[in-house]
């Protein structure tokens, strides 16, 4: 395929063996032009940055219901009924399966955890509400987050907290940031 300078003419190969029908064909495909080709070029930066978003989106977590045992499902009542940032053994088990691959030793039982969605809402009541109506109704949007595991500094500077869990939020917060909301 060839194509003009200014517009993008599509022309036939040379497959062709007449040259009547080469010149007929020819006149034909000058008269098709597209006013907004696809530049490939371009289009890499958008299709890598989805990838890598959906990535980041997807490791460490769980992704479905399926994958959390019933008796940890059947529990779901029992968390998120108040505003402490300790959580309860519920709590702890709930957290523990869905972000199974990202806890690196670190364990939820006993611990304080903060969430907080980017937008200003935090509270736990809050994430854990969003958990529940998703698994009622699995059209309901839903965001397990990222966790945040704070070192000893990171705690004491945070007011004690743990971890943080971010959810609802499109990129990565740099941990320092994380400390400094739950500060507030």
């Amino acid at each position: 395929m060839e194509c003009g300078s200014s517009n993008y003419i599509f022309t036939p190969s040379t497959y062709v063996k007449s040259s009547i029908t080469y010149q007929a064909n020819g006149d034909l495909f000058k008269s098709v032009s597209l006013p907004n080709p696809i530049n490939y070029k371009n289009m890499r930066y958008p299709v890598l940055i989805i990838i890598l978003l959906t990535y980041m989106s997807i490791s460490g977590q769980v992704r479905n219901f399926n994958d959390i045992p019933n008796d940890i499902l059947l529990q779901l009542d029992k968390m998120g009924v108040d505003g402490s940032p300790l959580l309860n053994s519920h709590e702890s088990a709930f957290l523990k399966i869905i972000f199974k691959d990202s806890l690196k030793g670190f364990d939820f039982i006993n611990k304080k955890v903060g969430f907080i969605k980017i937008s200003g809402e935090k509270g736990k009541i809050h994430y854990f509400d969003m958990q529940k109506k998703h698994f009622v109704d699995e059209k309901h949007p839903c965001d397990n987050g990222t966790l945040y595991i704070f070192d000893a500094s990171q705690k004491e500077e945070s007011g004690g907290y743990d971890a943080g869990i971010v959810y609802w939020n499109k990129f990565l917060v740099p941990i320092d940031k994380v400390v400094t909301k739950l500060k507030k």
